[in-house]
Parts: C-alpha cells; sequence; structure tokens
C-alpha cells in the first residue's frame, strides 16, 4: 500500500502551466472541426462505431467529382499513433459509404484507448480525419465488449470521458469527500451501465500517472447534441445537394445543435490496487481474458489546478429555388437564398 500526504508536488510541466495554456486550448484537447468551413470538403466522416466487433465508419463524399480522387484509403491509427488496419474505397459523388476496418482495435490497453480514423488519397494528401474514444460496455462484471464514438484530439496522457462518468466521480467526491474509495466498484454501484467505461478508466489512469503520491491528471469531455433538423456530422458539417438541372426544384437544409467540450485537472492518491480477470469479446466471438485493474484511491489537493471549457451553439438554414429546368430560357429565375451563423462561448480558465 502506498500512500503521501496531499501536500506532494505537482510535477514541474504542471506548475509551468500558463493561463493562456487553458485560454488556447490547443495544447492538450481540440475540436474535430473548424465552424469557419465555407465549402464542403472532400470527404466527411459521419460516424464512427464498434459493429459485429469491428471498426465500422460512415463516410460522406462531396456532390462536387471534381473533389474526389479515383480511390482513397481509409486507416485506422491506434493510441500511439501507428497504423492498425486499412480499406481501399472508390469514392461516389453526393453519396455515402461504409467501411468496416477488420483488426483496427487491438489490445487499447495496450496501445491507448484514444485513436484516429483517416481518409487520404494515393499521394497521402488527407482528406478527413476523425479521432473517436474505444472503451468498453460489459454484460456483467465477467464479460466486456469495445466499443468506439467520436471523440477529439488530445495528448496522450489527457483521460477521456463521459459526460455520465464526469457526474458520476463528482458525486463520489463529494459524498465520500477524503475518504479511501474503490473507483470501478463506487461508481458501478451508482451507474451499473458506467462499468465497463470505469474499467478502461482506472486503467488508462493507472497507466499514465505514478503509482504513489498525489496523482494529478488531466480528464477530458466532449458532449455533442443535434436537437432538430438535418442530422449533423462529427464535424457539424451541414451542406445542401444541388437542385435537379431538368425540373423545378426546392431544396430546404436546417439543423440545430451544440458542441461542449471541457478539459479539467483530477486529483487522487492511490492507497492500494487489485488486478481482475475481464473477458473481452473478440470479432468471431473468441473471449480473450485481460488482467485490468482495480484501483482504491482518495481524493487529495494538488498544488496547481484548471479547467478549460469551451460551449459552442450550431445553428444552419439554407434554402434553395429553381423554377425552370435547365438550360433556363431568358424569362426563368432562380433565387438562392442562404444563411448560417455559429455562436461561440467564451473559454473560462483559472490556475
Amino acid at each position: 500500500m502506498h500512500r503521501r500526504s496531499p501536500r506532494v508536488l505537482a510535477p514541474s510541466w504542471l506548475r509551468s502551466l500558463t493561463l493562456s495554456s487553458f485560454a488556447v486550448g490547443g495544447l492538450f484537447v481540440a475540436a474535430p472541426a473548424h465552424a469557419a468551413e465555407t465549402s464542403e470538403a472532400p470527404a466527411t466522416i459521419v460516424d464512427v462505431s464498434m459493429q459485429d466487433g469491428e471498426l465500422t465508419a460512415r463516410i460522406r463524399w462531396s456532390a462536387e467529382s471534381k473533389d474526389l480522387p479515383e480511390e482513397v484509403e481509409v486507416l485506422s491509427y491506434d493510441g500511439t499513433e501507428k497504423p492498425s488496419a486499412g480499406e481501399r474505397l472508390t469514392p461516389k459523388p453526393g453519396e455515402e459509404s461504409e467501411v468496416k476496418l477488420s483488426g483496427a482495435v487491438q489490445e487499447p490497453w495496450e496501445t491507448g484507448w484514444a485513436q484516429r480514423l483517416v481518409v487520404r488519397e494515393a499521394k497521402g494528401r488527407e482528406l478527413a480525419s476523425q479521432p473517436y474514444d474505444v472503451s468498453l460496455a460489459c454484460e456483467d462484471e465477467k464479460t466486456c465488449q469495445l466499443t468506439a464514438t467520436p471523440g477529439i484530439s488530445a495528448s496522450r496522457e489527457v483521460l477521456h470521458v463521459s459526460n455520465g462518468l464526469q457526474k458520476t466521480l463528482a458525486t463520489i467526491e463529494k459524498e465520500l469527500g477524503a475518504k479511501e474509495f474503490d473507483l470501478v466498484h463506487e461508481v458501478a454501484r451508482r451507474e451499473p451501465s458506467l462499468f465497463g467505461e470505469a474499467l478502461s478508466y482506472a486503467q488508462g489512469k493507472f497507466k499514465y500517472g505514478p503509482a504513489e503520491g498525489c496523482q494529478c491528471t488531466w480528464q477530458t469531455t466532449y458532449a455533442r447534441s443535434n436537437t432538430s433538423g438535418t442530422s449533423l456530422g462529427a464535424a457539424h458539417d451541414l451542406y445542401a445537394r444541388p437542385l435537379l438541372q431538368t425540373r423545378p426544384a426546392n431544396a430546404r437544409l436546417s439543423t440545430q445543435g451544440t458542441s461542449r467540450i471541457t478539459l479539467t485537472l483530477n486529483c487522487t492518491s492511490l492507497a492500494s490496487i487489485l488486478f481482475q480477470h475481464v473477458g473481452i469479446r473478440q470479432p468471431g466471438g473468441l473471449v480473450k481474458p485481460v488482467l485490468m485493474p482495480q484501483p482504491v484511491y482518495s481524493t487529495c489537493a494538488g498544488t496547481c489546478s484548471g479547467r478549460f471549457s469551451h460551449f459552442g451553439r450550431i445553428t444552419g438554414l439554407v434554402t434553395a429555388q429553381s423554377t425552370s429546368p435547365f438550360p433556363p430560357p431568358p424569362s426563368s429565375t432562380a433565387r438562392p437564398w442562404s444563411r448560417a451563423s455559429t455562436t461561440w462561448a467564451t473559454p473560462r480558465a483559472r490556475s
């Protein structure tokens, strides 16, 4: 059992951070896309998930064929930035493709739970990139399967946490104070559905932190909602397709949603640790036993605190009307109109 006074100093790199590090946010965490984009990207990764034990991505292609190469590569990178799988695709303008990358997610408890998906052309130019977070969903305390969801880019030592787990951890800290607690057990006792994520979180926290003393780790949450209208892609893209050129047509797309990113510093002291074998399902039904840590912590007070928060509200409306077939006679009219706006909150930081 290892325990040290809460007065143990935080690492020197942590003490040297300035306020600007949080205000910019790019040192640790970055959103997956920029709100100021004004033209349709050649490729947009709409979603990332695990289906039948394999990493599955949905990709939307630009309606403009001139923007697309004849063939692209879809590549996955593990948490160490090493390629883990790849597939070749032929883009179809204006359509969506679904691709499965066999073997893309292997042993994230060794390579890292935060990974990345890239679409690139044969010459190597990157057309789209989407970080994704791997975690566990468990049938019971002995058997789990891998999951994947769209995430955000962050440096490797930052732990990616869902909003549900973040709220549960805050509740545990509030209720137990400086008392020792079994992290996985206390999370599962309050929210059984979070047992798997608590396992992967505890493994990441134990792997990237010191084995003793007051351990301070960065953790980030990312939430995205689509409250109405056209479904938002992983990068909040909204594009109207070209109207038919052979007959009168109308097009109207609208969307509303929000995006929230937070980065917080969490400080705990490791009291003791147990290891337990958990069976993780592999493609084909094979269950692989993996030794997972179940640490006992107590909350401690580090010498530095920090928080970065970013909230974005996305609204967009695009309409177009064509009253005549193509090519139009001199008397025809075409009335395009569009409006789009994005509102961002001011980031807050303290250290």
